[in-house]
């Protein structure tokens, strides 16, 4: 009969360890409230899938997302904690305005800005609301049509520079030019 004495303490922790990742990988592949669809057994146990596609492979999750549809239909399982839909028929469902249907934010979806309590990552449905709206005037149809003008002109100066581009036979970085047009726009605005 083997005792907890006939360990040793690193045994003990490997076992814990093995044991914690066991019952993880169960409760992810038949208790989730998410188990019953359909996708990769690896992606609906562990993260190691989605990695695999977004670090090893370098940024290739998105296609492999594509064939997981083409293989499992409209709704596929990518991770442990989400869905993925390519079907517009959902969007209803998954975007229902407003009403009674809250949804609080994940915390761990939020912590990457730095910003902490700042509109955008507020977790909380009810105070994300709360705040969202002292924004609400900016974003409305009137406030966007008077800046109609300036997007046009941005947007022209824009397109002028990836023409230069074209013509000098040089490649464009998106991410530097995405981050001119936006800084462009907001310091004329």
């Amino acid at each position: 009969m083997l005792s907890i004495q006939s360990f040793s303490l690193p045994q003990v922790a490997v076992l814990i360890g093995i044991s914690y990742c066991v019952v993880l990988v169960v409760r992810r592949l038949y208790f989730s409230p998410i188990s019953h669809f359909p996708g990769p057994t690896l992606a609906a146990a562990t993260f190691w899938y989605q990695f695999y596609y977004d670090v090893v492979l370098g940024g290739q999750y998105v296609w492999k997302i594509r064939e997981l549809h083409e293989k499992y239909g409209p709704v596929v399982r990518i991770n442990p904690f989400e869905l993925h839909v390519n079907d517009s028929a959902f969007a209803d469902e998954l975007y229902p305005g407003p009403g009674p249907h809250k949804r609080d934010k994940w915390a761990w979806a939020t912590r990457g800005i730095g910003v902490p309590g700042a509109t955008l990552v507020t977790n909380d449905h009810d105070l994300h609301r709360l705040r969202r709206s002292a924004l609400n005037p900016f974003f409305s149809k009137g406030s966007i049509r008077k800046l109609q003008p300036l997007f046009d002109a941005k947007m022209d100066q824009f397109i002028e520079r990836f023409e230069e581009f074209l013509k000098l036979g040089e490649v464009i970085v998106l991410n530097h030019a995405f981050a001119a047009l936006t800084n462009g726009i907001y310091d004329a605005a």
